[in-house]
């Protein structure tokens, strides 16, 4: 009896281990011991020509100044340890700060300021000639141009602040095509975005571009993508002034969806065919193994805080701060993340209110319509969500199951094992 409870107590404990240890939740971000550090003072391209292929380059907090143009000429992780205290300033003495010159290079949560001006090709990043180069998360101000893509192909721009350069927000040249940008900031600038003639099928989908003097410009607009299929929908453009009273693919519906019922008119007869009607903001709900899951809230009040992804209850909810006169908001979900059988609730301050409901293969998307007044609580009650372990710690608990379960066979046979014996003498 006492082997039995102690082995029960020994699969106890090592399943709990087995939880605490793939979940996670549970313990702080790993730092790998291969990373080459970087504090301000110290040479970054020094850093990144010691650095060995798929190798991280950790910068630290500080203003990090440079001298003359960095060359990303490996496949490594250029890793800022805070996106608005972790700085490479080019103190407008330098042309273009930051150069991705090889495939599959990452520059994650910097600030990169203050290139030289007066010339377009002056830069805080340059993407050339390269594929699969990642720009996520930083922001890159205060530049003749904050982006610029040569003949480069599947590249991603993403959660990035792109603000204040004197030329182009983002320029396409040479080719540069089948880039995807989402989910950025692109605001006062000169030119959001600049296409080169021979520059095609780049996809902007959920941008916010606000008060640049021109939305886009370039021969090669007309040969890009402006929105994705309803009711993903386009881009918000903050000079946007068609109402939304109308929904659907067509818009020909009755019923607001937080899309403009008119597309918005870009350069050369191109369209955002779905323009969104609220600026978005771009929360992190979850993540789940190497997945990242993200919630996006499109509303015209001023402020929206407070979010959370509950996945044990299956709800979301935050707050909206503001008094416009007639607010609204849009919410789109993963359908990975959330998702319901017999149809979602959504409250205010806890009062169910009525919505529209809108889904595609990726997400859904919720949309209402409220007089606001101050600060309100909102919540999307869903009924399914996604797992709360990952597939490694369910395949751990099952081995740590089979192993529970041999031990216990074991010490039963061994428990037994002297009866025999006696058995075998009389």
């Amino acid at each position: 009896m006492k082997r039995k409870i102690a082995s029960a107590i020994l699969f106890f404990h090592i399943t709990t281990l087995v939880l605490i240890i793939s979940n996670p939740n549970f313990l702080p971000p790993a730092y790998s011991s291969d990373n080459i550090t970087v504090d301000p003072g110290e040479s970054i391209q020094e850093a990144i020509n010691n650095a060995s292929e798929g190798q991280t380059i950790y910068l630290t907090k500080g203003m990090h100044t440079v001298d003359e143009p960095i060359i990303v000429n490996k496949t490594i992780t250029l890793l800022g340890e805070s996106v608005n205290e972790t700085i490479i300033d080019g103190h407008e003495e330098v042309t273009t700060i930051l150069n991705i010159l090889t495939n599959n290079a990452e520059i994650q949560n910097l600030t990169i300021r203050n290139s030289e001006t007066g010339f377009h090709l002056f830069a805080g990043i340059q993407i050339k000639d390269a594929a699969n180069a990642k720009i996520e998360n930083c922001h890159v101000k205060n530049c003749a141009t904050g982006v610029i893509l040569t003949n480069s192909t599947h590249c991603e721009l993403s959660r990035n602040l792109i603000a204040n350069n004197t030329d182009y927000g983002i320029y396409f040249t040479m080719e540069a095509s089948h880039n995807t940008i989402f989910w950025n900031n692109i605001k006062n600038n000169s030119q959001g975005v600049s296409i080169d003639l021979g520059c095609k099928k780049n996809v902007f989908i959920q941008n916010n571009f606000v008060q640049n003097t021109f939305r886009a410009t370039g021969f090669g607009v007309p040969a890009n993508i402006w929105n994705a299929t309803y009711p993903t929908g386009g881009n918000y453009w903050s000079d946007y002034t068609y109402d939304d009273a109308k929904s659907g693919v067509y818009q020909n519906e009755t019923g607001s969806d937080g899309v403009g019922d008119e597309p918005c008119e870009l350069y050369l007869g191109a369209s955002d065919h779905y323009p969104i009607m609220g600026p978005i903001r771009c929360f992190h709900a979850y993540r789940c193994e190497t997945t990242d899951y993200y919630t996006l809230v499109s509303s015209n009040v001023s402020d929206t805080s407070n979010f959370r992804f509950d996945s044990n209850e299956a709800f979301i909810n935050f707050t909206l701060t503001g008094n416009p006169k007639a607010g609204f908001c849009r919410v789109a979900i993963p359908r990975q993340l959330l998702w319901v059988e017999d149809g979602w609730l959504l409250f205010i301050d806890d009062e169910i209110t009525e919505h529209t409901v809108m889904s595609d293969m990726n997400c859904t998307c919720i949309c209402f319509a409220h007089d606001y007044s101050d600060t309100k609580t909102i919540k999307i009650q869903g009924t399914h969500c996604i797992p709360e372990f990952s597939s490694l710690t369910i395949l751990l608990f099952a081995v740590t199951t089979m192993i529970a379960l041999a031990m216990l066979k074991i010490t039963k046979a061994n428990a037994l094992l002297p009866c025999r014996r006696k058995f075998q003498k009389a």
